[in-house]
């Protein structure tokens, strides 16, 4: 009897441990399982993402590669626009230039204006502000507007030089030998030359900033500038001559 009750209980224990290793496995299976279930999940989330992001992509691609043809054509038609329009101004400075040396050279027109010819070319052809906005563009990275008030300021002071000029010009020889050279015109001549000098250096700091300008225009107006320039040295020292003819009695209220 007391044997028989040993074994039922070893029995006993023996079914409870089978269980409670039955459940620890189970649970442990359990576990794996739903590890295994996680990771294809992630799997499948991760592949749906990106073909997501691949179709996103696919949608994507066309319209941004539309919008560069299209930047790159408008790149093209400015650069076109740019070319024919700096064959156009070289032409006109040459048209220009040749109809003043035709008037230079005709009887009618010789004398003072003519000495002005290609500057006065280079003036009239800067006036025209959409054609300096095409050339030189507008906004912050262009001068087209402002090379157009240069060109009507110097416009204005050329003829105002052009009259100083043709005074001293025309002064009659006997008031010169006796009262000396016209010191008013002088007076007006060393000022505008003055003024234009600054004008002059003001275009050339604008040409060199210039950051949507072409270069050839740019070697263009420059050689223009420079041109006006050398105009201006010469009204100088004749205003600066004509200021030193004193005559024979200049001296008296000179």
């Amino acid at each position: 009897m007391k044997t028989g009750t040993i074994l039922l209980v070893f029995l006993i224990l023996t079914a409870v441990g089978v269980a409670g290793t039955a459940a620890k496995t189970d649970g442990q299976d359990n576990g794996m399982g739903q590890q295994v279930q996680d990771k294809v999940n992630d799997q499948t989330q991760d592949k749906m993402q990106n073909q997501t992001q691949d179709r996103l992509q696919d949608m994507q691609n066309p319209i941004r590669n539309q919008t560069q043809d299209q930047l790159n054509e408008q790149d093209r038609l400015k650069n076109q626009t740019r070319a024919m329009n700096v064959t156009l101004l070289q032409q006109q400075l040459q048209e220009r230039k040749q109809e003043q040396e035709a008037a230079r050279l005709s009887a009618q027109q010789q004398g003072v204006p003519a000495r002005y010819s290609n500057v006065s070319a280079f003036v009239h052809i800067l006036l025209n502000e959409s054609q300096n906005n095409a050339l030189l563009g507008e906004g912050p990275r262009g001068i087209g507007t402002q090379v157009s008030e240069y060109a009507r300021q110097f416009n204005n002071s050329l003829q105002v030089q052009i009259q100083a000029e043709e005074r001293i010009e025309n002064r009659n020889s006997f008031v010169r030998f006796f009262a000396g050279g016209d010191e008013e015109a002088a007076g007006t001549l060393e000022q505008e030359t003055v003024r234009n000098q600054g004008r002059i250096q003001d275009m050339q700091q604008l040409i060199t900033r210039c950051q949507d300008c072409d270069v050839l225009v740019k070697e263009m107006l420059q050689e223009q500038l420079q041109e006006m320039e050398n105009v201006q040295i010469r009204l100088q020292q004749l205003a600066q001559k004509e200021k030193q003819d004193k005559g024979i009695f200049g001296w008296l209220w000179k």
